[in-house]
């Protein structure tokens, strides 16, 4: 039997190599990526390589790169360690303690990580207004007393 050709881009599909994608894209204007190599002490050839995700991104270097593509250092960290050890999150949570609730993280953080493809987006008023008409209607709903 012929066993299927290896993917060449591993990592492609993580959700950090998606990130950096997408980020670095709406940066172009502002900085090259060889100005983001600069900035995170890397060859310039790395950075495609971590994009298109032919290459884990190292974890000693997620601060420098959260500064360079002004992005939140812990959820880049986040994201590396879960393109490192998929399926680490459960084990974090019992090495470090949850940031939420279970019920919590799966009303709120799975389905809003989901949403938003782990793309952390900021704060914009349309955002705003949809979280605030959710919020009103959760207000609405007696919810049981444990």
């Amino acid at each position: 039997m012929i066993s299927p050709p290896k993917s060449r881009t591993p990592f492609a599909d993580s959700a950090l190599a998606k990130f950096l994608d997408r980020r670095i894209e709406a940066l172009k204007d502002m900085k090259t990526e060889a100005e983001i190599a600069k900035e995170i002490w890397s060859p310039p050839s790395f950075i495609p390589m971590y994009r298109r995700g032919e290459a884990k991104f190292p974890l000693d270097t997620i601060w420098l790169l959260a500064a360079a593509i002004d992005a939140t250092p812990a959820h880049l960290f986040r994201l590396a360690l879960e393109q490192h050890w998929p399926g680490l999150g459960e084990e974090m949570v019992l090495a470090f303690g949850a940031i939420a609730t279970p019920a919590e993280e799966g009303l709120l953080l799975r389905p809003w990580r989901k949403a938003t493809d782990n793309m952390d987006p900021r704060p914009i008023p349309e955002l705003e207004r949809a979280i605030a008409r959710m919020i009103t209607e959760v207000r609405t709903i007696e919810l049981p007393r444990h």
